[in-house]
């Protein structure tokens, strides 16, 4: 470092003489240190724990430090009420007066008795703080005149001493000369003394003269006499600590290391927690002559060698860097000749001038064994190290430091400003020592990329245990404060433009949101859920729940008045006083229990209720009264307002409030029912969770974008159940005995009957399953209640779609194809190479998916012009068209704000919504301003009226649908961030990117087979020296604590609190805000986000179905979606979000799709091989062929992680084919599946317990699923498996199924019920089709336009009394309205095959061959009466399969062009088959009437499938069914 010269022509250097050294003083200079008799406590104890001194001081600062903190965070935000505060430090760095002066000013605005913005108050609340060189200098002047006010220090003492310069202090001019007489007797006298001197000795005491107000420059201030100032004392203040550098010049360094030794100064001590030193020794008495921790004389000891001054010279001493003897000059040209000019009245130059040395305490110290031969220590300024801000002391888990502050003035730019260079280092360091307490800091490039040295940046938010540091960097927001170091002079108005400027730093630039933002980060908000805080209130136990009056009934409704029984509660709000009660018997199968406020005006307008345009309310259907329905509203007054709802026909209690009360507030609404013991409850989604709920489980339904964490709320909202409840039936009686067990006995039998319950209410909301019954609770609206009468699972499902939510959206027939994403495919070559490798390994490919990669800097609706341009495009759809195949991208649902300095970075997609008015805004009416993915940006408003057609952007982009992400709705930071920060756009997002430095994929899967250990350990090698993997956050962001701090807030009347609402529900992300959009923002109507949030996604994809219209007017729109709501699937499919390369996430992913079955929304499907992390061969290749049975099928992983596509490993490429080969045979079955989900409500993913409703023991079976009701998929989910137990439903019942494989029946080798082990070697996914089946299929093509154009045939599974039935859906696949359509229905009975043949739509396509398993016998077959040829049939007696071929030729007009049959056996034989299908049908009926079972073809059509099928034998029929 070179200092800059002093011109002040008109002053001249005193003489100072070059003679000899000599004592020129006869007494004691007060700057001199002396002997003095040791303490009875040990000189040095090692570095184990604080000392005991700093302990005492610390316990006491604290509690004056908690009201500090309290105080100032209550008067940020009144919500803040913590019980527990962290230990809040505070930093500043060297730099100079730079650094002293930036430092005022911003700890000027912490201080309340100095400044009065939002953040004076947070030094109250400081419990350390530190400082180095120019940092160690503000604080020294700081502490050494007893904590004044910046303002007092300013004007009493600063703007005149730095006005003068350190060379040239006023108190030692004489007639215009420099009489540094003073300040060489001080030195000669402490050489005289017997103590070393250096050129640190004359520049601290010059430095004191500037920064110290005592007599003669402060020449008696000590370090230790800080503990008799009066703030110290009373523990006002918080503990201040000085930080220097070891030099090893024992070792021939002169110049430290970025390894040095860390040392503190501090009141009570000086030592280093360093390996090597890792000792302490009181700071009175430093300079004493100690051996192995005791006097070298016994008892003689050395005090005053803590000149304070001498300490502030140690921590800022650069005259090391020259490495060199400085020479001795006396002028006021060079700062260090001068000061060594000095130094020579006491001793000739040497290069030992160059450092401060003290006598090593630590000499003879076992434990500092660095340094224990050493007699002196050489230390040099504490910044040298490239670790410019001291925050060694506090990353030392000893002190327990919650949070840090880190005020950086670092000059590590040519410009004087720091870069991150200096923080990056100290993090690299503390890596190297293992200081964990340090968090991730990212590179230098990274730093200036994302702008981290231009604002204020929070380190270490979500990461565990570790310091969160709250990084404020010297910015230039009033004043060019990016001064050079060596700077000496500043006149008044310099000085107060720094510190003016420091105080825009500790605020923001003034900005408003910052203090509520750094009051986030100091007490990291940490919401307690109420469902886990002990001492929440039970609204139970404290509410006086209504009474029922004004009652008004009719045949089909109810109507009352609720009133208040008693003064209110408002636990968690506002309590309504009089509310409306309605019931409607809206059909024969569902009821509705509505309850409102009875008066929504302006008076109370902030009961929000939800709106009938946006979520239709389901509506009465014909004429229909409380006699035709089976269920049955009651209601009773004792003591207080409940209701049941009962089913009629076996009086069973569906829903029960009895012995609880009713809680309506503005915030919170509470109501419970008892459940049956041991119930089966599913859906209240999204949430990755088994199948069935269980009885111990809190249901958050809250909209959260959380990269799929189990059993938390997620990405969608769905406050739906159903509840399924077995009986043991006595049909001889008709009785029915609940069974609560979790097996089935097949001595018994049993019936079952299912419910649906939906709550048509969009706000956050909980739902309590305990093993008593469920407590529902939500944060405002209504209760608006229906419920569905079943009684059967499949029947609940559809009255829920039909009469409720709306049907799924019938999709496009490519969509059932393959689809191929991840986040990195770079450029549209990149993608044309994935194109081509699929096809070089034979895979079939239906859809290429981009990602973000894409788009223009993240931006919707553009392309990137290098990596993607349009020509390019173009010219790639160009090819993807000729071979069938289709594009779709994925669309976030944020828009990027353009930076309106920079017309450069104009953005028209933006331009049209702000001119139409169509984003979401605050509640002052500005623009909501939060951060995705390209920066800042903004949120469209869909309860505005104008809407973004994207009909413009398919003429650069040829998309076959679109893909919504993000559409919870997303946003990084909390609050309207982007607020007076839009001007520096584009900005990075404020994380760290997978791959960018710091988030790199590394992880494999736990349990590493050996053909990965390689791979594992290369990636653990550089996991480990990565950070641990979070983020940077340069806004509001949250940390966890060792203290952990809980905000509780108080309900005010009246008035709602939305941000922080009274009732915490157990919100993944906790605060409502994080990773979203704020609840305060307000949409154009006026409604705020807090009582809209769950249905953004959804009304997203409702707004994208009307733009793919526009643009593809007569096409189904295909859609898939992350955030969804009740009624979605009627625009679009969803797929299950950022899940993990984990065997858990496969086997969730099954309960999950059984999920969204019941929630009306069956295309979905999961990132298959998992999205995050690693994947390896074994779990992909097991991954993909379970996935093939989904609706959905994608593979789609991370940014950064290793290549996932099937053809990545030879045997996935062999499994994928496999799978691939059954999906695509099965494609008209899957289609038709779907018509007929669209047009009833059915479901095509189905748990067996849907199926086979007679076994109690499938009630919680996730592992096995159905496709539809014939195909069941058995995969393997656990790692190193060859075989896999499952459990062939409906056994004991005379179910059969076959092998999809070998087509042969599985024989029973197992008792009913129980698992059996199946063989399932790598690459074989064991799939059956049930017996009583019949299955449409093609012949399977690369893509599925080629599939369409392939021969049918049909597979014929007979069940065990030789019946089988299917039918077949067929259109052109893609239009929304058809103009012809075909149904074929496939019956066999008797010997005989049907086909029977409806509709206009001309399918060419002929029937190749009809397989038929299960025969018993074959005879002659005949088609339409007419035998076939031998060389047409094979029959196979031991395996039981007949297949029939050749038939291309009969059916060359298309398969389905007429209606045809097959005869196989004779009529004897059918009259047989059909009296005992009968039979069974007559015995099963009485069993239907009770339980109304799924998965069999109602009596009366199966009779007349019978009828039509054999007209000969009418006759018998008619007789035996008599």
């Amino acid at each position: 470092m070179h200092f800059q010269s002093l011109s002040i022509a008109a002053l001249a250097l005193f003489a100072l003489t070059s003679a000899s050294p000599v004592d020129k003083r006869l007494t004691l200079s007060a700057y001199t240190p002396f002997n003095a008799v040791c303490p009875s406590t040990p000189l040095v104890r090692p570095a184990t724990s604080l000392g005991s001194s700093e302990a005492a001081y610390i316990s006491a600062r604290k509690r004056k430090a908690k009201v500090g903190l309290a105080a100032w965070l209550t008067k940020t935000n009144s919500a803040f009420k913590p019980s527990s505060l962290p230990t809040v430090g505070f930093t500043s760095s060297g730099g100079g007066l730079r650094a002293l002066l930036e430092t005022a000013g911003v700890i000027q605005s912490f201080d309340s008795r100095d400044s009065n913005v939002g953040t004076s108050g947070i030094f109250q609340g400081l419990t350390y703080e530190s400082g180095l060189s120019g940092g160690g200098w503000f604080l020294s002047s700081f502490a050494g005149n007893n904590w004044p006010t910046v303002t007092s220090l300013k004007t009493g003492l600063w703007e005149q001493a730095f006005m003068d310069s350190v060379l040239l202090p006023s108190v030692l001019l004489t007639q215009d000369v420099v009489d540094y007489s003073l300040v060489a007797d001080d030195i000669v006298s402490k050489q005289a003394a017997g103590y070393p001197v250096t050129i640190v000795d004359p520049y601290g005491r010059l430095l004191s003269y500037q920064l110290l107000y005592g007599f003669d420059g402060g020449v008696a201030d000590r370090l230790s006499g800080i503990t008799s100032n009066s703030n110290f004392t009373s523990h006002n203040v918080p503990y201040p600590i000085i930080t220097a550098l070891g030099v090893a010049t024992y070792q021939g360094q002169c110049y430290p290391t970025m390894n040095a030794t860390q040392y503190e100064f501090h009141p009570y001590e000086f030592g280093s927690w360093d390996t090597g030193v890792s000792a302490f020794t009181q700071t009175e008495y430093l300079g004493s002559h100690l051996t192995n921790g005791q006097p070298t004389t016994p008892g003689v000891c050395t005090v005053n060698y803590d000149n304070l001054g001498y300490v502030l010279g140690t921590s800022s001493d650069v005259f090391n860097a020259a490495c060199a003897i400085v020479p001795a000059v006396n002028n006021t040209a060079s700062l260090p000749q001068t000061l060594e000019a000095l130094v020579a009245q006491a001793h000739a130059p040497a290069t030992q001038d160059t450092y401060a040395i003290y006598p090593n305490p630590f000499h003879g110290y076992a434990r500092s064994a660095l340094v224990s031969s050493e007699l002196e220590l050489n230390l040099a300024d504490g910044g040298e190290g490239n670790q410019n801000n001291p925050i060694w002391p506090f990353i030392q888990p000893e002190r327990n430091v919650d949070v840090l502050i880190v005020n950086d003035n670092s000059a590590d730019t040519t410009d004087n400003f720091p870069n991150g260079t200096e923080i990056r280092t100290t993090y690299l360091r503390a890596q190297q020592v293992g200081l964990s307490k340090m968090p991730f800091i990212p590179d230098v490039p990274v730093f200036i990329s994302e702008g981290l040295n231009k604002r204020a940046t929070f380190f270490g938010c979500n990461e565990t245990d570790t310091t969160l540091m709250i990084f404020l960097p010297n910015v230039a927001y009033s004043y060019p404060s990016g001064q050079p170091t060596a700077r000496l002079q500043y006149n008044t108005a310099d000085t107060d433009g720094m510190i003016a400027n420091g105080v825009l730093i500790g605020t923001q630039n003034s900005d408003a949101n910052w203090p509520f933002c750094l009051a986030c980060g100091i007490m990291s908000v940490t919401l307690i859920p109420n469902v886990l805080d002990s001492k929440a209130v039970d609204a139970q136990t404290v509410c006086p729940g209504y009474t029922v009056s004004n009652i008004r009934q009719n045949r089909n409704s109810l109507t009352a008045t609720l009133s208040l029984a008693g003064p209110a509660c408002n636990v968690y709000g506002t309590d309504v006083k009089i509310l409306n009660l309605t019931v409607q018997y809206q059909s024969a199968d569902r009821l509705a229990v509505n309850i409102q406020p009875a008066y929504i005006d302006t008076s109370n307008y902030s009961q929000y209720i939800l709106s009938e345009t946006v979520v239709p309310r389901p509506i009465a259907e014909g004429n229909v009264t409380n006699f035709t329905g089976d269920l049955e509203f009651n209601w009773s007054n004792d003591p207080t307002f409940s209701f049941t709802v009962t089913r009629k026909s076996t009086g069973n209690v569906i829903f029960d409030t009895t012995g609880s009360v009713l809680v309506y507030e503005n915030q919170f609404i509470e109501f419970v029912s008892r459940l049956p013991e041991n119930y089966n409850l599913y859906g209240l989604g999204e949430r990755i969770h088994g199948l069935r709920l269980g009885n111990n489980f809190s249901a958050t339904i809250y909209a959260a974008g959380a990269g799929d964490p189990l059993d938390y709320n997620l990405y969608g909202s769905h406050p739906f159940y159903l509840d399924t409840r077995y009986f043991e039936a006595d049909f001889s009686t008709g009785n029915l005995t609940l069974y609560t067990g979790n097996s089935t006995d097949f001595d018994s039998k049993y019936v079952s009957y299912s419910h649906g319950v939906f709550l048509r209410n969009a706000h956050g909301q909980e739902v309590i399953l305990k093993s008593e019954g469920l407590t529902w609770r939500t944060l405002g609206g209504s209760i608006d209640l229906y419920f569905f009468n079943g009684p059967s699972q499949p029947e609940v499902t559809k009255q829920f779609q039909t009469g409720a939510i709306g049907t799924p959206a019938m999709q496009q027939y490519f969509t059932f194809g393959y689809h191929q994403c991840r986040w990195g495919y770079a450029n549209w070559s990149q993608l044309q190479e994935v194109v081509d490798e699929f096809r070089r390994f034979d895979i079939p490919l239906e859809s290429i998916w981009a990602d973000i990669d894409y788009m223009d800097h993240y931006r919707d609706f553009t392309l990137d012009p290098l990596a993607f341009p349009v020509d390019e495009g173009l010219a790639f759809f160009e090819r993807l068209g000729a071979k069938n195949q289709h594009f779709v991208p994925i669309v976030d649902a944020a828009l990027y704000i353009p930076n309106p300095d920079n017309a450069s970075d104009a953005y028209a997609t933006y331009n049209r919504g702000n001119d139409s008015g169509v984003f979401l805004r605050n509640p002052d009416g500005s623009q909501y301003i939060g951060t995705v993915w390209p920066g800042y940006t903004v949120f469209p408003d869909w309860r505005a009226v104008n809407a973004v057609s994207c009909v413009q952007w398919y003429r650069n982009v040829k998309f076959s649908g679109i893909w919504i992400d993000m559409s919870e709705v997303a946003s990084f930071c909390v609050g309207s961030c982007g607020s007076g920060n839009v001007t520096m756009n584009p900005v990075h997002p404020p994380l760290i990117l997978p791959g960018e430095p710091g988030n790199v994929r590394y992880s494999h899967l736990k349990g590493i087979r050996l053909a990965n250990i390689n791979d594992a350990t290369s990636g653990l090698a550089a996991s480990s020296s990565q950070a641990a993997s979070t983020a940077t956050t340069p806004d509001c962001a949250l940390s966890s604590f060792s203290s952990t701090s809980y905000l509780r807030t108080t309900p005010t009347l009246e008035v709602r609190n939305v941000n922080y609402p009274p009732y915490v529900i157990n919100n993944v992300q906790g605060d409502l805000a994080k990773n979203t959009v704020s609840p305060n923002a307000t949409h154009a109507d006026g409604v705020e986000e807090y009582d809209v949030h769950n249905l953004f996604g959804h009304q997203i994809l409702n707004s994208t179905y009307t733009g793919l219209l526009q643009v593809f007017p007569n096409l189904r729109p295909f859609i898939i979606g992350r955030s969804t709501f009740a009624g979605s699937g009627k625009w679009a499919g969803h797929w299950g979000g950022d899940n993990a390369s984990r065997w858990h996430y496969m086997f969730f992913s099954i309960p999950q799709a059984l999920s969204f079955s019941l929630f009306g929304i069956p295309m979905f499907g999961v990132d298959t091989c998992g999205f995050d992390g690693n994947s390896d061969e074994e779990l992909c290749n097991r991954w993909m062929q379970l996935a093939a049975f989904f609706p959905f099928y994608r593979n789609h992983n991370i940014l950064s992680a290793n290549p996932q596509e099937p053809y990545v490993w030879a045997s996935v490429i062999d499994a994928s084919k496999s799978a691939m080969r059954i999906r695509y045979t099965l494609l008209p079955y899957m289609y038709t599946l779907f018509h007929l989900a669209h047009t009833t409500g059915s479901t095509v993913m189905r748990a067996m317990a849907w199926e086979f409703p007679t076994e109690p023991g499938l009630a919680n079976a996730d592992r096995q699923f159905l496709l539809g009701p014939s195909i069941l998929v058995t995969p393997v989910l656990e790692q190193g498996a060859s075989s896999v137990m499952g459990v062939f439903p409906g056994f004991a019942a005379g179910e059969c199924w076959y092998d999809w494989y070998t087509q042969t029946r599985v024989a029973h080798d197992a008792a009913a019920g129980q698992n059996v082990t199946i063989p399932a070697p790598l690459g074989h996914i064991p799939v059956f089709i049930r017996g009583g089946s019949v299955i449409p299929i093609q012949e399977p093509g690369y893509t599925t336009a080629e599939s369409r154009n392939n021969p049918w045939s049909v597979l014929v599974a007979l069940s065990a009394d030789g019946t089988a039935s299917g039918s077949l859906y067929v259109d052109d696949g893609k239009s929304l309205v058809q103009n012809a359509t075909l149904d074929v229905v496939f019956t066999a009975v008797g010997g005989r095959f049907m086909a029977n043949v409806s509709g206009t739509y001309k399918d060419l396509n002929s029937c190749a061959n009809v397989t038929i398993m299960g025969v018993n016998a074959c005879g002659q077959v005949t088609l339409n009466g007419s035998p076939l040829p031998s060389s047409f049939v094979t029959c196979n007696s031991t395996s039981g399969v007949l297949s029939i071929t050749g038939l291309e030729s009969a059916t060359s007009r298309g398969a389905w062009a007429k209606s045809w049959e097959l005869e196989y056996a004779g009529c004897a034989d059918r009259n047989a088959t059909v009296a005992g299908e009968l039979a069974k049908q007559t015995a099963n009926a009485a069993l239907e009437g009770l339980s109304g079972l799924s998965g069999q073809t109602p009596l009366a059509l199966r009779l007349w499938q019978l009828l039509s099928l054999c007209s000969m034998c009418v006759e018998d029929i008619v007789l035996n069914k008599a």
